[in-house]
Parts: C-alpha cells; structure tokens; sequence
C-alpha cells in the first residue's frame, strides 16, 4: 500500500494517514474489497455478507454503523480486468481493493462553513466536487465513532484530522459531551476562628455535565486558603471581622461562584 504519512499541520489531502506526537501508535489500515464507489475520507460500512466487502456510508447514515475511513493512497491501485475502472479521481470502484482505517487518525476534507473544534464529534456530510467526502461535526442527537482530534487547516482543500475508534471497542458511538452551564457553591457565607476549617462544595450545572472539574482561589491568603477540593483553612494569625472571599471556577466554560469566609 502506497500511504503518505504527514506531518503535524501539513494540509495533505483527505485520506492522508497522519502523525502526532500525541498520538502513541499509527493507524491502523485493513485492506477490504470496495463493493461499489469508495471515495478518498468516506466512511465505510461492511455489506450484509461474511466477507470483508465494504461500502460507502450514505450521507444520511448513522455514523455509528461505519468501520472505518478509507485510505486515498489506495486509488493508485488499477481496478481489476472486468471490474470496471478508475474514472474519477481519487475514487475506487466495485471489486477494487481498498485500505481501510479501523482505528488510529486520519485527514478527511471538511465542509465549507463547518468550525470544528478537538473533540467535536465528526460524520460525513456528502462527497464535493472533486469526489472526497467532506466531514462536519455531529448535531445536537447524533452519536459517531469519530472525534476531530485538530481544527480546520488550510489548503489546496481545507482538512482536519480525525481519531477512529475501533468499532468493537464503541459499539454505541461517543456520547456528546454536556457541557457546563453554571455553579453554585455552598455556604455562601461562614465565620470561623482563626486556625478553623470549612469545607465548601459546588453543584455544577447540569447534573448530568461531562466535565465537572473546578479549581479554587483565596482573594487573600494572608486571612485564609483553600486546597483542591475546596477545603479552607482560615490562618492562625488572622484576626477577628476579617474576610477572605473563595471564588470556584469551573473548567468547562469558567463559570464561577464565591463564598465569603469570616474571622470570628
């Protein structure tokens, strides 16, 4: 198989295998038998039968059904006497072999007037007019095996990289993200002695939000400081009516909330 290997932020072409440092193995490719017109970034589904046939997902097809990515690199390879042949660029016919990316990433082209951002869920949004199969991020009920793993990069045809996940390994697809709309920590207010504790907690909203993380900071540290989890410790030296305000902020979205802490 002839497969280019780009670099970090090289454009290349959809299909392009692609290396990143943050990714500890290639992709892996298996080769299949197209079983009609396989573009350069289409999702691929296996047919009905036991062999390893593969076709491409239709536009409106549920990303979680596909295997894979295929490979552009293997168009170079002639269709087989009698099978028909390669008259479209980049795009393989019935019978042809073509390699197939089950798990590891890939670049793929991106619709016009798509922003994805790393970790948008991606499907396939339909081939263009150079017959590569543009992607986009998944609406608000859709799930896919397929994440953007980088941002749109400019070139001859804009492109993103995208991170397969083996297909028995997400049988379901990636669930979307929920992301924070807010939090409120409680107690609001506290007076404690100097040397005293109070644990504060925040209630992150939606209940159900993916990432719940959150840090904490002491408007003044000379009166009292919080750790990680949110416990404050009021200081030995601070004096009675003096206040310290505790601000929790979360990491998704920085939304933030404060309780104020007294000196008794």
């Amino acid at each position: 198989m002839q497969t280019t290997i780009q670099s970090d932020f090289d454009a290349g072409l959809p299909g392009d295998l692609v290396t990143l440092m943050s990714f500890r193995s290639s992709a892996r490719v298996q080769s299949h038998r197209a079983g009609g017109e396989i573009a350069p970034g289409d999702a691929v589904k296996l047919t009905s039968g036991n062999d390893s046939t593969v076709v491409a997902l239709p536009s409106s097809g549920d990303a979680t059904d596909a295997i894979g990515i295929a490979v552009g690199a293997h168009s170079n390879m002639p269709a087989m006497p009698g099978f028909g042949s390669n008259v479209k660029p980049g795009v393989v016919t019935l019978n042809c072999p073509i390699g197939i990316v089950e798990e590891g990433p890939i670049r793929v082209a991106v619709k016009s007037g798509e922003s994805p951002k790393v970790g948008d869920l991606a499907v396939p949004k339909g081939r263009n007019a150079n017959g590569y199969m543009e992607w986009g991020v998944a609406g608000a009920s859709e799930k896919s095996r397929f994440r953007f793993e980088s941002p749109t990069q400019r070139g001859r045809i804009p492109t993103a990289i995208v991170m397969v996940t083996d297909g028995d390994s997400l049988a379901t697809g990636y669930p979307h993200d929920v992301p924070v709309t807010g939090v409120a920590i409680a107690p609001k207010t506290a007076s404690k002695a100097a040397g005293g504790t109070q644990q504060l907690t925040p209630t992150i909203s939606p209940s159900g939000a993916t990432n719940k993380g959150v840090t904490y900071e002491s408007s003044n540290a000379n009166v009292a400081t919080v750790d990680a989890s949110g416990l404050v410790t009021v200081k030995a030296g601070a004096t009675a009516a003096q206040t310290a305000t505790i601000t929790v902020k979360t990491d998704d979205g920085g939304f933030t909330d404060t309780s104020v802490i007294t000196v008794s």
